[in-house]
């Protein structure tokens, strides 16, 4: 049986080395500022509700996570009782705890019923 091949290494690429794309006369654009809807608890508690029903746990704790690093953290995880290890480690764990995820959800704080 042969040897199977490996792909080469992807080259680095950076946000410098994208090429400079020129609209057409009249086009309309707005600013975005993602910082907008990540601080909002319904938004994220909207989108991590579907990243459940689709399955998709990187998405879930990609958008989770991201919720988070716009807060004051110091304060947001001593309100939910969470260390700040344990936050900062959980972007390099693969399977984070359920207790932890837990405390992240309730730290949306969002109202039931």
């Amino acid at each position: 049986m042969a040897k199977a091949k490996t792909s080469k290494k992807r080259e680095v690429s950076s946000i410098e080395d994208m090429p400079i794309v020129k609209l057409k006369k009249g086009v309309k654009t707005k600013k975005h500022d993602p910082t907008k809807n990540l601080g909002n608890p319904e938004f994220i508690a909207h989108a991590l509700a579907e990243c459940l029903l689709d399955g998709d746990k990187e998405e879930f704790m990609e958008i989770l996570l991201a919720h988070w690093k716009i807060k004051k953290k110091t304060e947001a995880l001593e309100s939910v009782d969470l260390a700040k290890r344990t936050f900062y480690d959980l972007k390099k764990t693969a399977n984070p705890r359920l207790d932890t995820i837990m405390k992240l959800t309730k730290g949306l704080n969002l109202k039931t019923g």
